[in-house]
């Protein structure tokens, strides 16, 4: 079984700088671009330049397409991927909001060999109250941005994922989340997580910006023989605290510390979790910014650690 220990939830490593976009704006369009570094001691690393074209085409209609440039390094094997992106989004109420992407990535593997796999997303989200929205999501993707895994016919293992998200804010200083996902693999495994938070708005108390809580998560899949982490009866909880500040009228910073400890089935004690990131974001003009982004998270039972650590720059222009 692969015993890799993993900061729980491991992708919040892997999550990129969300840009803004010009609210209440019935016309905008913009270029972001940028430069993301992965790396973790499986050992893996990851360095990808992204560009990104969007639009907002109508009051309730927003379009999007980007490429991307991978530099992979796994464990002794080195590949490049180039990848293409597709995305509309379309308010169809005040209500109910549409998404769907189109993609593909394009691996090149050891010895020349390439591989092209498509990608989708498709995602409703519904407002039920001003205070409660849910979401409904099904993805298709492949196994390389954190690790990458083979199947037995030394094809990229596929995945395809169907989330359902809820979150509320019952007061000004509360929000709590949830999540349910069923993921489903190329080769035969099948996996089940559910994640759910609650937080508390420490300041200011009219419009928190500082947040604390706790967070818990269990993932569990069928097959634990596989050459991706794959755990058994996996559960976490830990404590969290988030926020943003501005510094200036130009400058502002968002971070994020978790702890929390974890365990699985068939394994000997619990593991120690901890993550952080750090942001800041420097407006450069009414229609531009850039931002800077580190994050790191290490897990550690009985000797056994690992780490992963990432840090993105990006910037986008508004026209």
């Amino acid at each position: 079984m692969k015993t890799t220990l993993y900061t729980v939830p491991a992708s919040l490593l892997l999550l990129g700088i969300s840009h803004d976009v010009l609210a209440n704006a019935d016309s905008w369009e913009e270029i972001a671009g940028d430069f993301d570094h992965y790396s973790n001691t499986n050992p893996y690393q990851r360095n990808t330049v992204k560009m990104t074209y969007q639009r907002q085409a109508t009051s309730t209609t927003q379009y999007a397409v980007s490429g991307a440039s991978h530099r992979i390094h796994h464990k002794n094997a080195r590949y490049s991927g180039q990848e293409v992106n597709g995305k509309i989004r379309h308010q169809i109420s005040p209500q109910v909001t549409l998404e769907g992407q189109l993609g593909a990535v394009k691996l090149n593997k050891p010895q020349g060999r390439s591989e092209t796999i498509p990608t989708h997303k498709v995602r409703a989200e519904w407002q039920a109250r001003h205070n409660v929205s849910f979401a409904l999501q099904h993805q298709g993707d492949a196994l390389f941005r954190e690790e990458i895994a083979v199947d037995s016919g030394n094809k990229v293992i596929r995945t395809q994922a169907t989330s359902v998200e809820a979150f509320a804010r019952p007061t000004k200083r509360t929000n709590v989340s949830g999540r349910l996902q069923h993921k489903r693999y190329s080769d035969g495994n099948h996996s089940r997580d559910a994640y759910v938070s609650g937080f508390y708005g420490v300041t200011p108390a009219q419009d928190p910006r500082l947040w604390a809580g706790v967070e818990a998560w269990h993932l569990d899949h069928d097959r634990t023989e596989a050459a991706y982490w794959s755990p058994k009866n996996y559960r976490y909880a830990g404590v969290k605290v988030y926020g943003d500040t501005p510094i200036s009228k130009n400058v502002s910073l968002t971070g994020s510390l978790s702890k929390g400890r974890s365990k699985e089935a068939g394994s000997n004690g619990s593991i120690s979790a901890f993550s952080a990131t750090v942001g800041a974001k420097f407006k450069v003009n009414s229609n531009a910014d850039i931002r800077l982004e580190a994050r790191h998270g290490d897990s550690y039972r009985s000797g056994d650690r690992w780490e992963g650590n990432g840090v993105m720059l990006s910037f986008n222009h508004r026209f």
